[in-house]
């Protein structure tokens, strides 16, 4: 759940094969599937599938295996899933969403995505990612999809527009456009309790309505990931 310090995690060079086995469950066409003794030679749980997905703004990858029900996130209380991640996290993360509800199978589901930023430089330098832990029920199984969403590419730009709309918003509105202040007291927050300001919060930007102006953006790949998912399952 937590990453222990803000370097960027090292990737091992992944071997993709053709999608020529039966998926667990379906997943987008655009992901790759990782070569199954690769997944064996990583030391990976008994018949966890791995997947990588690239595009001209994230590298993602995710693996996705069966486990026992009760060491699933709790599907009916998402609001302790926020509790334990605010007591949890360091300051180099912060929580996007946590949401539950049913697959159109009927299952339940329940996940959380969380940021995360690395890097060594100073914070406008540094790389975020985006971090997606997901359980959901097909008939009497319960899945687990890990995923690691990160940015690649040229960054920034979904930020930037988010920063422009939210001043022209507040001109429209015939409030003083105060850069500084927008990004000291109205852009950063975490999205279920206002006074929790530790780590790297949630900025306006990363609201699901910027996704399809950002299909490419890593955040973006991993909320339709999870609609894919819950959709088709």
């Amino acid at each position: 759940m937590k990453r222990k310090d803000n370097s960027k995690p090292a990737r091992k060079v992944l071997r993709n094969v053709d999608r020529t086995e039966k998926d667990p469950f379906l997943i987008p066409e655009e992901y790759s599937r990782i070569d199954p003794a690769q997944m064996e030679e990583l030391q990976m749980p008994k018949d966890c599938v791995g997947y990588t997905i690239a595009t001209s703004n994230a590298t993602g990858i995710i693996v996705c295996f069966e486990v026992p029900e009760d060491t699933a996130m709790p599907f009916d209380s998402p609001e302790s899933l926020v509790d334990i991640l605010h007591g949890s996290m360091d300051d180099n993360q912060g929580i996007i969403e946590v949401r539950n509800g049913k697959c159109r199978n009927g299952g339940r589901f329940v996940y959380y995505i969380m940021k995360y930023m690395y890097g060594d430089g100073p914070v406008p330098t540094r790389t975020c990612g985006y971090q997606l832990n997901f359980n959901f029920e097909i008939g009497d199984k319960v899945f687990f999809i890990s995923g690691s969403f990160d940015e690649a590419g040229m960054t920034g730009m979904r930020d930037s527009i988010g920063i422009e709309l939210l001043a022209k918003a507040k001109e429209q509105a015939g409030e003083p456009v105060d850069m500084t202040e927008i990004l000291e007291k109205d852009w950063f927050r975490d999205p279920y309790d206002p006074d929790y300001t530790k780590g790297f919060l949630m900025n306006r930007s990363e609201i699901a309505e910027f996704d399809s102006m950002f299909p490419e953006h890593p955040l973006s790949l991993t909320r339709q990931l999870v609609r894919y998912v819950t959709d088709n399952n």
